[in-house]
């Protein structure tokens, strides 16, 4: 993994512990790039239960609220958007309002970089 890996892979446990603390624990999280690496723009997918007991658009809103408190802009520039996933990993909900920043890359076929604390 770059060191901007790293550096993303890191905020993203903050961002998930913050969560948690938040009363919002999240089952999966994960990125990938949206390019091949060394990558500057990454799709995050989330899972969690609290997540299916409402709207996806609801669930975004509060996802992104929590990013922009829990990650620095730099880090932020770095997402390009937030996919939501069922519990079996499918992408539940990727569609283009969900942008995060600007930038718009179409996500290849690349592996996951799974968060674990």
């Amino acid at each position: 993994m770059d060191s901007k890996t790293l550096i993303l892979r890191k905020a993203l446990q903050k961002f998930a512990k913050d969560s948690r603390n938040h009363g919002r624990s999240i089952d999966f999280l994960g990125f990938a790039p949206l390019y091949h690496m060394p990558s500057t723009s990454y799709v995050v997918q989330v899972h969690a239960e609290w997540i299916d007991t409402m709207r996806s658009n609801e669930a975004l809103k509060i996802l992104i609220r929590q990013l922009y408190e829990s990650v620095s802009p730099d880090i932020i520039q770095m997402i390009n958007r937030i996919d939501i996933c069922y519990s079996s990993g499918e992408v539940r909900c990727t569609a283009g309002n969900t942008l995060i920043n600007k930038r718009k890359f179409e996500l290849l076929s690349t592996p996951y970089i799974f968060i674990e604390e």
